[in-house]
């Protein structure tokens, strides 16, 4: 494993972590269809111990509380301490739920401790994926679900993908991005997610791509700012460049977006994969 990339990943989520829980709402909005296919494809019921992985400020593990009920549990686990206060802070029903600060590849639970392990936009951010959908095996039940929701396709995330197309273009002194590394399209081409979840023994593997909108109430002119606020390697990327250049992408940003911006509304056209394995029963 990388120490690099959790230490350079833990310093960048903790600077965002602020504002995640600050703007908690928004964000919740936006990606609520994503937070809500993927316990529907998970399959979560009420009274399952449900493992939230990468969960951040806490948005999945409170749609997971609703679901599980007062019979079940949910636990969320996250890189960054400072995410997880904010979860902490924002969740409630904290008889019925648990938090533990760990990387996704080193999970501090015993072998088939849960019902269930989900994670939402987490995976294509570990700094090794293929150990953190076996840890997220490892400690589900046999025949229990393990889910992971990423992004799609680039072209069909202009939310994204128009931002990160604009800085390749006007950033200076960018080294080419490494599709290896952790990005939020690094898991989005056909099937590479599925595999990660096929080589970690999970059987029954299903892998669909489902097209969503993104919406919530932010003006066009407030797009930019927000979005460096809650993309923590963006915001480092941009910070790294001068002033007058900073100015020029934020233009160019603004100009590309404008179209998805109407009545005070952000509505983007988005696409999630979604991909369900089952924990094997053994050998």
């Amino acid at each position: 494993m990388n120490t690099d990339v959790l230490i350079r990943s833990r310093a960048q989520w903790t600077q965002a972590a602020t504002t995640w829980e600050r703007e908690g709402g928004l964000i919740e909005a936006s990606t609520r269809a994503v937070t809500d296919g993927l316990v529907a494809v998970a399959g979560i019921a009420p009274g399952m111990r449900t493992l939230d992985v990468a969960g951040g400020t806490g948005d999945p593990t409170m749609r997971l509380l609703t679901v599980v009920g007062s019979a079940g549990r949910v636990t969320c686990t996250d890189l960054t301490p400072a995410m997880l206060a904010g979860a902490r802070r924002r969740v409630q029903s904290p008889e019925r739920v648990g938090f533990a600060a760990a990387s996704a590849e080193a999970l501090p639970f015993p072998a088939a401790t849960f019902d269930a392990a989900v994670s939402r936009f987490g995976v294509m951010l570990f700094a090794d994926p293929a150990a953190g959908v076996r840890e997220m095996t490892r400690v589900t039940r046999p025949g229990g679900p393990v889910a992971a929701a990423v992004w799609g396709a680039p072209e069909r995330n202009p939310y994204l993908s128009l931002p990160i197309t604009v800085l390749a273009r006007l950033a200076r002194d960018v080294p080419p991005p490494d599709p290896t590394a952790p990005g939020v399209f690094r898991l989005a081409g056909p099937g590479q997610l599925a595999e990660l979840f096929t080589a970690a023994g999970a059987r029954d593997v299903r892998e669909e791509r489902r097209a969503f909108v993104m919406e919530a109430p932010i003006q066009l002119d407030a797009f930019w700012p927000f979005l460096l606020r809650v993309a923590a390697p963006m915001r480092a990327m941009v910070a790294a460049q001068a002033d007058d250049v900073q100015r020029e992408i934020a233009a160019a940003v603004q100009a590309d977006v404008a179209p998805y911006f109407r009545g005070g509304t952000m509505r983007f056209p988005a696409e999630m994969v979604l991909v369900r394995g089952q924990s094997p029963t053994g050998p």
